[in-house]
């Protein structure tokens, strides 16, 4: 099963290797004043080319060890995730692009809004996990109020 689940992600970080490079660069008006927007070559060749491959022979190194155990998981856990951000970004990346070709402005503006939901789950998450994960302050830890000096003779 966990080898299923590496090949697939495997084939899935190649996905953007199928779109074609297509740069836009274009003006539009926002609140008045004309901003240009646009996605540069160099960004598709690393976003769409460099990424894929990077993320696909992440998840082929994680193969060989899943052999050893909840041991070689543990450790293979920061190598797994590498390979799911170098798999997912590009993928995202390729669907905003194309889903909002005519008007990039809108691409950027839920990549942003993405970003700032994930930053809010994440703080509503330490929050809410913050004992459990060790960074909830300790009331034993409170500096005591420090003794008063002793009067001078």
């Amino acid at each position: 099963m966990r080898s299923l689940t590496s090949n697939t992600g495997a084939a899935m970080a190649l996905m953007p290797l199928a779109s074609p490079l297509r740069p836009t660069i274009f003006t539009t008006t926002v609140f008045g004043s004309a901003a240009d927007y646009g996605e540069p070559i160099l960004n598709h060749l690393v976003e769409l080319r460099l990424y894929p491959v990077v993320g696909a022979l992440l998840f082929l190194a994680v193969l060989p060890f899943l052999r050893g155990g909840p041991g070689s998981v543990r450790r293979l856990e920061p190598l797994f995730f590498a390979a799911l951000g170098f798999t997912l970004y590009p993928v995202l990346r390729h669907l905003l692009a194309n889903a909002f070709r005519e008007s990039l402005h809108w691409s950027d503006f839920w990549e942003e809004l993405t970003e700032l939901l994930l930053i809010a789950t994440l703080t509503v998450f330490f929050l809410r996990f913050r004992r459990q994960l060790g960074i909830a302050a300790d009331p034993d830890a409170t500096p005591k109020p420090a003794a008063a000096p002793p009067p001078a003779a």
